[in-house]
């Protein structure tokens, strides 16, 4: 391959590949390999379904008008990951979404900066979603900062597709 993996990465796809295709033929691997790819479709059609109803929500003149609102959607597709089986983890992790002040904060962060923000593991400055990356990006409306969207999700998350995703919505949102 022309791309550099780390030893980290590595050894995740090492894991996964064993827990998932254990004693299995490469038939098998390729069959239960496109049904993986086929739900991770459906996961983005999801995520763009419920960032098209947030554009609707940041249009609508109530929504705008208020201020350090969260909306989080899609929070439970985290449990469809491997990633976030432990169960002590899982409750600590939905707690802070729920408190929402440490997402404010992170999303703070993301009103600073232009483009697109791109903060992994313990960049993400919440001890509680340390094992994962979260995407941000900025929008505003007139010229004024409006407000902040982001992706949580799993350090291996597909960064090029999700950045993009971001980037879109805050454009189409600052348009709207």
């Amino acid at each position: 391959t022309d791309q550099d993996y780390d030893q980290d990465f590595l050894d995740t796809i090492s894991r996964l590949l064993n827990d998932r295709f254990a004693d299995k033929g490469l038939r098998e691997m390729r069959t239960e390999i496109v049904s993986m790819l086929d739900e991770d479709r459906r996961k983005y059609d999801r995520l763009l379904d419920s960032a098209t109803r947030l554009s609707q929500l940041a249009v609508d003149r109530e929504f705008v008008d208020k201020e350090d609102k969260v909306y989080l959607e899609g929070a439970f597709n985290i449990l469809d990951l491997p990633e976030f089986k432990d169960l002590s983890r899982l409750k600590e992790m939905f707690r802070t979404f729920t408190e929402r002040t440490a997402i404010i904060r992170l999303l703070d962060r993301c009103l600073e900066e232009d483009g697109v923000s791109v903060a992994i593991g313990a960049e993400t400055a919440i001890p509680e979603i340390e094992d994962m990356s979260v995407i941000t990006a900025r929008y505003s409306l007139d010229d004024d900062t409006s407000g902040g969207l982001g992706v949580i999700g799993p350090k291996r998350m597909p960064y090029r597709e999700v950045m993009s995703l971001v980037s879109y919505m805050a454009s189409f949102l600052s348009l709207m």
